[in-house]
């Protein structure tokens, strides 16, 4: 299975800040935001985070746009997301043209 964590970390050291952060505080891409990033976050992207070790200032607009729209098809279809299935769709997702 792919870990959301390998998939940002080669990522994650390259955001820049403008000004040190103080503990209260994280910075975000403003991209992750435009892309559907919505705070505070939903219990199903709490969930994923945890279970994958994650922060939310290490999440780039393409594992939001993964997460997100993984949410809706299944609010959408009247089913509440679920993590272990939600792994299953990112592998697939990652995969490539095969199976999407």
């Amino acid at each position: 299975m792919v870990s959301l964590l390998s998939m940002v970390w080669s990522s994650f050291h390259q955001v820049r800040r403008s000004s040190p952060l103080s503990p209260e505080k994280v910075g975000i891409y403003q991209k992750t935001m435009d892309v559907g990033l919505l705070l505070p976050l939903t219990d199903f992207q709490e969930e994923v985070l945890q279970r994958d070790g994650c922060k939310v200032q290490m999440l780039t607009p393409n594992v939001v746009n993964k997460v997100v729209a993984f949410e809706m098809i299944c609010r959408a279809n009247e089913y509440l997301p679920d993590y272990f299935v939600f792994k299953y769709f990112l592998h697939f997702c990652c995969t490539g043209d095969k199976y999407m």
